[in-house]
């Protein structure tokens, strides 16, 4: 969060102080003022939802307009490790030196080595084959449960531990596997909806992430 204020006009919370008790990591963090966005979504108008997703790509503009240290490099802002939360917390995973070996790693890289065992992914990975993308920074868990709103403007975007320099594809997908990944829920599919008519689209990429949450029920990288 400290690189995002630094180099951004993304507001975040302050990081007050950083400890650690029994080996396990604590941080505190400044007190924002507002509500979830999650949860006064149903009561915005058309109007306001659009106002939201407005100002919210506004702010990733700016996250993908930071130059990456190394052009390819899949990996945290310090240059480390990787995590997220839909695998397991507390194991790390990258760096990677390149795109395609990121692309080789985990459940994808299986579903690439084993394609005739997944209807239609050959196809799929067919046209991203060879593709190129841009190295940008991503904060991977992007929805509105990790926006704080008030007063009609996004005041806070909180919870960066899975944020990275990663393809241009990515914060779409992971936003993607978080709000339009299940039907039976109105808000964050709405929101879905709302995020994916401003932002940059990946359908190839996405078409793949939704095959990848298929068989793997959501849980993967």
């Amino acid at each position: 969060m400290e690189f995002i204020a630094r180099n951004t006009t993304i507001p975040v919370p302050r990081v007050l102080d950083f400890f650690e008790v029994n080996g396990q990591p604590h941080l505190v963090q400044e007190y924002i003022e507002g509500r979830i966005l999650e949860d006064v979504w149903p009561k915005l108008t058309v109007e306001q939802r659009t106002d939201a997703v407005l100002q919210l790509k506004g702010y990733l503009d700016q996250l993908r307009s930071l130059p990456p240290p190394e052009f390819g490099r899949v990996q945290a802002v310090d240059g480390g490790t990787l995590s997220d939360g839909r695998i397991d917390l507390s194991r790390a995973w990258g760096p990677f030196g390149s795109h395609e070996e990121f692309g080789d790693f985990s459940f994808r890289g299986h579903v690439k080595r084993n394609l005739d065992k997944y209807p239609g992914a050959a196809e799929l990975y067919g046209k991203v084959e060879g593709r190129k993308w841009k190295t940008v920074f991503a904060h991977g868990d992007l929805g509105p449960h990790n926006v704080i709103w008030k007063d009609g403007r996004i005041v806070a975007i909180i919870d960066w531990e899975f944020a990275g320099w990663f393809p241009e594809y990515w914060e779409y997908t992971r936003t993607f596997l978080v709000t339009g990944l299940f039907p039976q829920d109105e808000n964050r599919c709405s929101f879905w909806k709302a995020f994916d008519s401003v932002v940059d689209r990946y359908p190839d990429e996405l078409a793949i992430e939704q095959l990848l949450a298929a068989n793997f029920d959501g849980f993967y990288l």
